[in-house]
């Protein structure tokens, strides 16, 4: 077990996801995730709770843990909270969509390329995924050849 010890912090410290699921399915097939999303769970809650690790890890796993809506599983101390708060505060994420006017046919673009931004995020992308920008475009075009 001790001969698995250091290659385990490497995984966590890295977050080394296939490694991570590959050594605990060896250790301890119970424990192990039984997908990537999982294992980085898993393992961002382990980095909270580890005093080895360097703080500026540790704050990164809380804040991951946060924005996964996981926060109350963390086991970084609430002395350390703020500082982790501080460092890597709540990101939001943003997608321009402008027009030269806001005649009736402008705003129907624009909202059509609204429409776009939507879909790409019940799809789960990100907004700063380039398939996002590529079906505001798409969508678009569609609406203009369209009329």
């Amino acid at each position: 077990m001790a001969q698995h010890s250091a290659e385990m912090t490497r995984c966590i410290r890295e977050v080394d996801v296939g490694g991570f699921i590959k050594l605990t399915k060896h250790v301890n097939p119970d424990l192990a995730p039984e997908d990537d999303w999982q294992a980085m769970f898993q393992i961002h809650l382990v980095r909270t709770g580890m005093r080895s690790m360097a703080d500026k890890l540790r704050f990164y796993s809380h804040c991951w843990l946060r924005d996964a809506g996981f926060a109350k599983y963390s086991l970084l101390p609430d002395k350390l909270k703020p500082r982790a708060e501080k460092m890597y505060p709540v990101g939001a994420q943003a997608v321009g969509v402008a027009t030269r006017t806001q005649t009736p046919r402008a705003l129907a673009i624009r909202g059509t390329m609204e429409d776009a931004i939507r879909e790409c995020q019940a799809d789960g992308l990100d907004l700063g995924d380039r398939r996002v920008h590529k079906r505001m475009l798409e969508m678009r075009q569609r609406f203009i050849r369209s009329e």
